[in-house]
């Protein structure tokens, strides 16, 4: 605030109703030049960014939620909420610059939000067809990374909110449905919207994560990161029909899967019996797997974790998202319960470093870059923690019982996503039948036949260790797996 501002504000008390509002003005425009000011990207950001920008066509980066509203919105009502949403979230707003040297992002002055308004095709597969060709559509980066398409129906309708994911994670969405909903319902009622003032922005956030980078907290977790990853990183041989891809592409299919409720409760048991998650028995399996089909047995998988650990930013719209890489060397002699014991081990060391972001490790590995693979892992493993179901459940398309958005009903529409990151990534999610996920693969490295081997072969250590967790890997693996859960 400039010294005649902080004077007039020591004398608000004295100011007539005209005066106090041009000192508003005066103080909220000093504040917009600073926080419209160029700044640097996160560590996340800026891997995001670069891969972006190998395959600028790309939309595996691309995230969106698409609920169904009966009866229909008011258009008018919810176009004012979408502009009060962007307004109030300074990441809807930001914009990505190819400045000297590095990357660079600016948050963008209040602007009508890009939106549109179509007639939906009644024939359900050319719906879901126009939906998912709009999801899909790049981004430009030097454009605000957010936009709405609302398919109007006759009785209903399907609100498609599209972003990238260089400016929201999953817990975002959540923080931006919340506050349409009650953006959109002071609009019907004409009343002031009840919303807790934002208080931190994402590039408070990026300015916490390099001073901790430079503090001996910042040390100590790369000399773990050192020390674990130290030595030669085989890449990963998944069997594949065809030649790899000179770079890595980011396309990608996705393979849906269930796991019942008596399977998911075999499977919680064998966690609970030694006193690990069922994340941990996942990571384990996972393990497996890919020992079975590759023959290594020095093996990473990233898994991704929120960067929110400070509550500050809880409330915050931006990326927080970073990657762990658990690295172990699987010994086929030994049993899944022991490999239990190691996966929770690593698990728990590496959660204990979750700030230290994965772009610097990275950074620091020198490592060579092979444009044909993702460096270090290139498989990823996301089994949301049970404060992240919730979020994560209704971003891929489930809602709560009875939820309303201003007098309309809400109904999920699931659209496949965030396909081809990695070469193989499985995503499982608690739900009240049981368990629920994707096998995402690689469409330049894994076939369809492949990929449902893989499935099936990954539900069948999963039969297998949940009956028999103390049997040695390479004898389990010859299990047929034609046991007790279904899938």
């Amino acid at each position: 605030m400039s010294p005649r501002n902080d004077e007039a504000a020591r004398s608000l008390p004295n100011l007539n109703l005209e005066e106090k509002r041009e000192l508003l003005k005066k103080i909220l425009e000093a504040r917009s030049a600073k926080t419209n000011s160029a700044f640097p990207l996160s560590y996340g950001q800026r891997a995001i960014w670069f891969l972006q920008k190998l395959a600028p066509e790309t939309f595996a980066y691309n995230l969106a939620f698409c609920p169904r509203f009966r009866p229909r919105l008011n258009e008018a009502a919810l176009v004012q909420a979408l502009g009060g949403l962007a307004e109030r979230h300074a990441s809807l707003r930001t914009i990505f610059l190819d400045g000297a040297g590095e990357p660079l992002q600016r948050v963008e002055p209040p602007a009508p939000v890009e939106f549109q308004s179509i007639g939906a095709p009644s024939d359900e597969a050319a719906l879901a067809a126009a939906i998912i060709a709009d999801y899909q559509r790049p981004f430009p980066l030097s454009k605000p990374l957010f936009r709405v398409t609302l398919f109007r129906e006759s009785e209903s309708d399907l609100l498609l909110l599209t972003f990238h994911h260089l400016v929201l994670d999953a817990r975002s969405v959540l923080i931006l449905c919340d506050d349409l909903r009650v953006l959109y319902e002071a609009q019907l009622s004409g009343a002031a919207a009840s919303l807790r003032p934002v208080t931190a922005q994402y590039r408070d956030f990026v300015s916490w994560q390099n001073a901790m980078l430079r503090s001996a907290e910042g040390d100590d977790m790369w000399g773990y990161w050192r020390e674990k990853l130290t030595g030669i990183l085989p890449p990963l041989e998944l069997p594949s029909a065809r030649p790899r891809p000179a770079v890595f592409r980011l396309l990608g299919q996705s393979i849906g899967f269930t796991i019942d409720a008596s399977g998911a409760a075999q499977l919680r048991s064998l966690a609970q019996r030694y006193n690990t998650t069922f994340y941990v028995v996942m990571l384990s399996a996972l393990r497996v797997l890919l020992y079975q089909f590759t023959g290594q047995r020095d093996l990473v998988i990233g898994s991704p974790v929120s960067a929110r650990t400070r509550p500050e930013w809880a409330g915050v719209v931006g990326y927080f998202v970073n990657m762990l890489p658990l690295r172990t060397l699987l010994r086929p002699a030994v049993s899944f319960a022991t490999l239990l014991e190691a996966s929770r081990e690593d698990a728990i060391a590496a959660l204990a470093r979750q700030d230290f972001p994965f772009p610097v490790i990275v950074e620091r590995m020198k490592l060579h870059r092979d444009p044909a693979r993702t460096p270090i892992f290139q498989v990823m493993l996301n089994v949301p923690s049970s404060q992240r179901q919730s979020s994560q459940s209704r971003v891929y398309g489930a809602t709560q019982p009875g939820q309303t958005f201003g007098g309309s009903a809400v109904e999920p529409y699931e659209i496949p996503q965030q396909e081809g990151q990695f070469e193989l990534t499985i995503e499982i999610v608690e739900s009240d039948s049981g368990l629920s996920g994707n096998l995402k693969f690689a469409s330049d490295v894994l076939d369809r036949d492949m990929a449902d081997r893989m499935l099936a072969s990954l539900v069948a250590i999963l039969k297998s260790a949940a009956l028999r967790p103390e049997m040695p890997i390479e004898e389990l693996l010859s299990l047929s797996g034609r046991d007790e859960i279904e899938i």
